[in-house]
């Protein structure tokens, strides 16, 4: 009978065991899932601020270059050529630098001579 007892009580204590195993298992899962959802919306969310930077640069460029082209009066032509020499002569003046670098500095020379001039 005394075995008996024991054998039960053993068995109880196992399957505590084994349940408290399971819950906790579970919940290191579930926090490393939130940490995992939490990193990707923090990563998505600098990606966003980012993109919006930088189309706010480019913005800002495509005003100036307005600005300058209204400015003196230019002709469609004469506006287009100066947007071709301009945009040429930061791709030679940025050469040295690597592509990337490059792209993330792509506002152009003539663009931010003409923003400090107002």
């Amino acid at each position: 009978m005394l075995r008996n007892i024991l054998i039960l009580g053993n068995i109880l204590l196992i399957l505590v065991a084994i349940t408290f195993v399971l819950y906790y298992a579970t919940d290191v899962r579930r926090d490393r899932e939130d940490m995992e959802r939490d990193t990707f919306t923090s990563t998505v969310e600098t990606m966003k601020q980012i993109s919006v930077r930088y189309l706010d640069t480019e913005r800002q460029s495509a005003e100036n270059w307005a600005a300058y082209i209204e400015n003196q009066q230019m002709t469609m032509d004469e506006a287009l050529a100066y947007i071709q020499a301009s945009t040429a002569a930061c791709v030679r003046s940025q050469s040295w630098r690597s592509r990337q670098a490059w792209q993330r500095h792509s506002s152009c020379l003539p663009c931010r001579t003409i923003s400090a001039r107002r």
